[in-house]
């Protein structure tokens, strides 16, 4: 991919760069590009040396009652179940934890 761009050189860099294309019988464009390459810093090759991020699948399941629902049927059967124990004095269904034995 190329980007197209108008840039203005003062008259010292506009000289050695007429003088580079001359010498090296090429197009500004390609000279301009050279001479930046040169002054990027190299890549840190280490950063690609990463081991990539793996997700670990686990066999979760659903609930029987659950099987054959869609995601909102199933959050929509969770709140109206949370909501009716709310509602009889029961505990807060989301937020439940197991007690240690």
């Amino acid at each position: 991919m190329t980007t197209k761009a108008t840039v203005e050189f003062d008259k010292d860099v506009a000289d050695f760069l007429d003088e580079e294309c001359r010498r090296q019988n090429k197009p500004i464009g390609q000279v301009v590009n050279e001479v930046v390459r040169q002054q990027i810093p190299p890549v840190d090759a280490s950063a690609n040396d990463r081991k990539p991020y793996r997700v670990e699948p686990f066999e979760g399941g659903f609930k029987p009652e659950f099987e054959g629902m869609t995601p909102k049927e199933i959050l929509n059967k969770l709140d109206d179940e949370y909501y009716a124990k709310k509602l009889a004095g029961g505990t807060d269904a989301y937020n439940e934890q197991k007690k240690p034995q």
